[in-house]
C-alpha cells in the first residue's frame, strides 16, 4: 500500500468521521401539548340541556403549523417558526382537542361535548378561527409573552329547521407574560391563556343560551 493511498484512506475517514460527530451535535426535536389547568368556573350554574359539537379549529395559514412561532422585537416584527420545539399537532387541531376535553371535564352540556360529524343532530355547534397564535421575546425578559387572538362562534339547532341559528360570536385577543425568552416557557403560558379563554366563553356561551331560552 503506497503512502499515497493511505494518505487518501485517512483522509476519507476523517471526513466521514467529521460528518459523524456533527449529526450527532443537532439537538432533538421537543413537541409539547397544551395542558388543562384547573378548572375555574362553578358548574352550579347548571347543565346546558343537548349535545355540543365542535367544528375541527381553523386558522390562518401562518398559524396553522406544529411548529412555534416566535416574534423577538425590534427583529424587523419578523416571526420565526422554531424548528426544534413543535407542538404535538397543528395549532387548530390542538385547539380542537384542547376545548373538547375542557368542557367535557366541566360537564357543561347533558349530552357531553364531541366532535362534529359524532351525532346526526347536534343542539349547538362551537366553531373557533385562530387569527394569531405566537410567542414574543423581548429584551427585558420579563416582559417576553405568548399572545392568542381566536373568535369563537355558537350556533344552535333550530328545531324543524335544517339552519341554524348564531347565538354568540365573540373575538378573544389575550396575552401572558413568561418567565423569560425560554422555548420551554412557551407551552405553558398558553395552556394557561387559553384554559382562560375556554373559560370565559363557556360561562358567555352559557348566559347567551338562557337569554335565548328566556326569549322563546
Amino acid at each position: 500500500m503506497s503512502a499515497k493511498f493511505l494518505g487518501a484512506m485517512l483522509a476519507a475517514v476523517a471526513i466521514l468521521s467529521s460528518c459523524v460527530s456533527l449529526k450527532e451535535e443537532y439537538p432533538d426535536i421537543r413537541y409539547y401539548e397544551l395542558s388543562q389547568e384547573p378548572l375555574a368556573l362553578d358548574i352550579g350554574i347548571g347543565k346546558i340541556d343537548g349535545a355540543l359539537a365542535i367544528r375541527d379549529f381553523t386558522s390562518t395559514d401562518e398559524v396553522d403549523t406544529d411548529r412555534f412561532l416566535v416574534l423577538k422585537s425590534g427583529s424587523k416584527n419578523e416571526i420565526k417558526p422554531y424548528y426544534y420545539y413543535r407542538w404535538i399537532s397543528s395549532v387548530p387541531e390542538l385547539l380542537t382537542d384542547f376545548f373538547l376535553v375542557r368542557y367535557n371535564l366541566y360537564g357543561a352540556f347533558s349530552k357531553g361535548a364531541v366532535k362534529m360529524g359524532s351525532v346526526t343532530e347536534p343542539d349547538y355547534v362551537l366553531e373557533g378561527d385562530v387569527l394569531d397564535m405566537k410567542a414574543i421575546n423581548r429584551e427585558e425578559e420579563d416582559s417576553c409573552s405568548v399572545t392568542i387572538v381566536a373568535r369563537l362562534t355558537l350556533a344552535k339547532r333550530e328545531v324543524g329547521s335544517p339552519r341554524r341559528k348564531i347565538i354568540f360570536n365573540k373575538v378573544y385577543k389575550m396575552e401572558r407574560f413568561r418567565k423569560g425568552p425560554e422555548a420551554t416557557t412557551i407551552a405553558p403560558a398558553f395552556s394557561s391563556v387559553i384554559s382562560e379563554i375556554a373559560d370565559k366563553a363557556l360561562l358567555e356561551i352559557y348566559g347567551e343560551i338562557q337569554k335565548d331560552i328566556r326569549g322563546k
